[in-house]
Formats: C-alpha cells, sequence, structure tokens
C-alpha cells in the first residue's frame, strides 16, 4: 500500500514539475515573440473590424473596487510603430511606451527632411496616445538599440525611470 501511495506521490511530482516547465516556456516564447513583427497577437479574425462596448449598472461594478485598470502598452507601441512604417521615409522604427510616456528613435531614407519626419512622427503617436502621454521622438537610429534594452522592463524595476530619464535626454541632445 506504501508502495503504491509513494508511486502516486512521486508520479502527480513529476508531472506537475514538468508543467510548471512548459509553462515557464511557454512565458519565454511569449517574450520572445514580442520582439518579431510577423507574430500575430490576435486570435479572433475579426477582432480589429469589432466595436467597443460595454453596458454595467453600478450595482454590477461596486464589488469591483480592486479590479485594476491596463493598458496594453505593447500594443499601442506595436501600432505607433507599424503606422509609420507605413510611411515610405521610414526605415527601421523602435517605439517604447511606458506608463506616461512614448519614445520613438528611427532611421530614415536620406530623401526626406529631418523636421518633417520628426513632426510626423510626433503626429502618428498623438493620434493614438491619451493627450497626457509626453512624446519623444529623434532620428538617431542608434538609439533604437537603447529602446530596444528596455523591452522586458517594468515599470517598477529599481533603475527603470533613470535609463528612460537618460535615453530622454539623449532624445533631446539632437533636437
Amino acid at each position: 500500500m506504501q508502495k503504491i501511495i509513494m508511486t502516486i506521490f512521486l508520479t502527480s511530482f513529476v508531472l506537475f514539475g514538468c508543467d510548471n516547465g512548459d509553462q515557464r516556456l511557454g512565458e519565454r516564447e511569449h517574450l520572445n515573440n514580442q520582439l518579431d513583427p510577423n507574430s500575430t497577437q490576435t486570435v479572433d479574425p475579426d477582432f480589429d473590424k469589432r466595436i467597443g462596448f460595454v453596458n454595467y449598472k453600478r450595482n454590477q461594478i461596486e464589488n469591483e473596487s480592486q479590479r485594476q485598470m491596463t493598458v496594453d502598452r505593447f500594443a499601442l507601441a506595436d501600432m505607433i510603430t507599424r503606422l509609420l512604417l507605413q510611411n515610405k521615409a521610414f526605415e527601421e522604427v523602435a517605439t517604447v511606451v511606458t506608463g506616461n510616456e512614448v519614445l520613438i528613435a528611427y532611421e530614415k531614407h536620406d530623401d526626406f527632411d529631418e523636421k518633417e519626419t520628426i513632426e510626423y512622427a510626433r503626429k502618428t503617436a498623438m493620434s493614438v496616445m491619451p493627450r497626457y502621454f509626453d512624446i519623444h521622438v529623434s532620428d538617431n537610429p542608434n538609439l533604437i538599440d537603447d529602446l530596444q534594452s528596455l523591452h522586458n522592463s517594468l515599470t517598477t524595476d529599481k533603475n527603470y525611470q533613470n535609463v528612460v530619464d537618460q535615453i530622454i535626454h539623449e532624445m533631446n541632445q539632437g533636437e
């Protein structure tokens, strides 16, 4: 009887251990896919065609005081980058969306005016983001790697705001 219980325990331990590893592997693949511009983010093919509508009564949400409102910063950064790349002036674009800032660095074709491309990038971000976001744009392609270094950062990281402030300072040097 003890051997049977021990066998069941060991089998359960191995199965649950493997399941946790698969979950970590899935999370790692998800993080790697975030940088892949060809990855699809939605499952529903009509997702972008649907209208947004909700209807609640006060008593339905009164007990949800702990619910946090969130913004999909990745989706916003993805949208800004893809919109900019539809313009032939832009060769490569990196976009970071933080809690209250948008950072855009890009490489442009030499045939296009620097001030016009900066203004176009700024207005594109303004058309996507809520008004309270500060938008910083640079045509310095060297800053693309700096922005990419933030791709796995959390807004709660210790040194996060210092890095963002340093990048903004470098972006402003070019203006």
